[in-house]
């Protein structure tokens, strides 16, 4: 096994070389960039942008800085930003924690309550719940974050003053953990609602289709339940499938961050994120990029890993 994942790791370089070069040309293509906020600025003349240009690198082609960025990615220097003269780095140390807690809360709702609900459905196929969850689960798929965290926020924070509206912990009072745990609530609910639904979608479809089989026959034959046949022999062989759309949902969390993150204040990634690209800050744009494009090959590379543990027949060596 330790081979294969350093094959895959070997072969995730180049792509990751790939992804960079294409999204970094994207990003310098687009109209304006880290000084158009000046442009417009009485108080800033032009010799002054002119200067800043210079002392950005700004006024060199995009693939010299390229290149001048990738030499200092290599020696572990992720460059500086340009609004806050920062290290990269230490922006994303500084949150990364924030967005890791609320991507394993969504992380954990969405797969203890998808799983489950699947299997159940599948075992209540074309029953009031079935019709009633699958009803559920299409209207949450289809729901945008943005929307349904609006949605949240005043039934269940300004309305009925449940939960609070925003933030990672009360403004006055020790930061514990429950306080975490409160705040923590309505921004994982609208960003693994998705998730949770489409997981009990695949989950059901894959139950319903092994339930069928003669190895379910057979073991219902042997007179055991038909809770016992779910969880013992059906459950296991119907996770195979849903192991790649976990995986390939884990750069999602991270994606979905940057919206719910905004919405409830919560100071993660994503709201860094996204103000760097209202700010055309490149160089943390690209840290961005990057972190989203590891979570994918990660994912899939969990994913591969994962199928090995869940059927024996898949070898590695």
């Amino acid at each position: 096994m330790v081979s294969y994942i350093v094959r895959r790791i070997a072969e995730a370089i180049p792509l990751l070389l790939l992804i960079s070069i294409v999204t970094y040309f994207l990003m310098n293509a687009t109209p304006g960039g880290p000084l158009a906020v000046y442009l417009h600025n009485p108080n800033v003349t032009p010799q002054q942008i002119h200067v800043l240009s210079i002392q950005m690198g700004l006024n060199k082609p995009w693939y010299v800085r390229y290149f001048k960025w990738l030499w200092a990615l290599l020696h572990g220097n992720w460059g500086y930003s340009y609004f806050t003269g920062s290290p990269v780095m230490q922006e994303i140390g500084e949150r990364l924690p924030n967005t890791l807690i609320l991507m394993f809360a969504a992380f954990i709702l969405s797969f203890g309550l998808g799983l489950p609900l699947g299997a159940y459905l599948a075992m209540r196929q074309y029953s009031f719940q079935d019709h009633a969850m699958s009803l559920f689960s299409f209207f949450a798929w289809a729901m945008p974050s943005f929307f349904f965290g609006v949605i949240l926020q005043t039934v269940f924070a300004v309305d009925l003053h449940w939960f609070p509206v925003s933030g990672m912990y009360s403004a006055y009072g020790p930061h514990t953990f429950w306080d975490l745990l409160w705040h923590l609530v309505l921004p994982a609910s609208v960003l693994g609602l998705g998730s949770m639904a489409s997981w009990s979608r695949f989950m059901r479809a894959g139950i319903l289709d092994v339930i069928h089989q003669d190895f379910i026959r057979t073991a219902r034959a042997k007179g055991l339940s038909e809770k016992k046949v779910i969880i013992r022999h059906a459950l296991k062989n119907a996770l195979l499938p849903i192991i790649t759309i976990v995986g390939m949902d884990l750069p999602g969390f991270f994606g979905g961050a940057v919206i719910v993150e905004q919405i409830f204040s919560w100071p993660g990634l994503g709201q860094l994120f996204l103000n760097s690209l209202n700010q055309r800050d490149y160089p943390v744009e690209m840290a961005g990029l990057l972190i989203g494009a590891i979570l994918l090959i990660v994912g899939n590379l969990l994913a591969d890993l994962a199928y090995g543990v869940f059927d024996p027949r898949i070898k590695y060596e």
